[in-house]
């Protein structure tokens, strides 16, 4: 029977190699768990700044004030913006003029003059006067028949308000406007409805017709 034998140098060659294997993944694991906590630290640190505190003041200091209400207010407005013209039809404008009582409501000042002015699409104006009544109301009645050059064409309504030594206006910065159709040409649309602004004094209407106060 043969025995095997062993030759030292290759086994010694083996052992070697194994070492080097070894060492190399003890290297790559310890790299792991380094930079592992390095992470770790990392966010650490970061979680643990100080964080920006939100705060309330509550003293009143800086709050903006309610805005108080005008003593007085007026607007114009009309029922029809897009009037069908006719010779001899006629335009109802409505004005109102007010002031504040002791609780905040609005009571009608009566007997006050609205000067009205209607600056038409066809490049006319036209001064028309009116005084309101007990609830601070007025109308009149603006005559189409001179105007049908102003067909198709803006028009524009401003008015000015007076009782005493109190007056309101409803001026060029918003005022109430209109635009006649002509009966049966294409394109002509439904008469819409206008019911002005608000204004709140010193700016501009929030709707399409004006309504001011001061």
């Amino acid at each position: 029977m043969q025995q095997k034998t062993t030759n030292p140098e290759i086994k010694g060659k083996s052992d070697s190699l194994i070492l080097k294997c070894g060492a190399m993944l003890l290297f790559c694991v310890l790299s792991v768990v380094v930079a592992a906590c390095g992470a770790n630290a990392d966010n650490t640190n970061a979680a643990a700044q100080a964080q920006p505190t939100p705060t309330i003041n509550l003293n009143g200091t800086s709050l903006t004030p309610t805005p108080t209400i005008p003593p007085q207010a007026c607007g114009v407005w009309m029922v029809n913006a897009s009037p069908t013209y006719s010779p001899g039809g006629v335009i109802p404008i409505y004005a109102k003029f007010v002031k504040m009582d002791a609780n905040g409501n609005p009571v009608g000042i009566g007997g006050a003059g609205v000067a009205f002015n209607i600056a038409w699409g066809d490049m006319t104006n036209e001064p028309v006067n009116a005084v309101t009544t007990s609830d601070g109301l007025a109308t009149i009645k603006l005559p189409m028949g001179n105007h049908a050059g102003a067909i198709n064409r803006l028009s524009l309504i401003t008015a000015h308000f007076s009782a005493g030594n109190v007056s309101c206006d409803v001026d060029n910065t918003r005022p109430q406007s209109f635009v006649m159709r002509s009966v049966g040409k294409p394109g002509t649309t439904t008469p819409t409805t206008s019911t002005g602004g608000v204004n709140t004094g010193g700016g501009g209407n929030t709707g399409g017709g004006g309504k001011k106060h001061h």
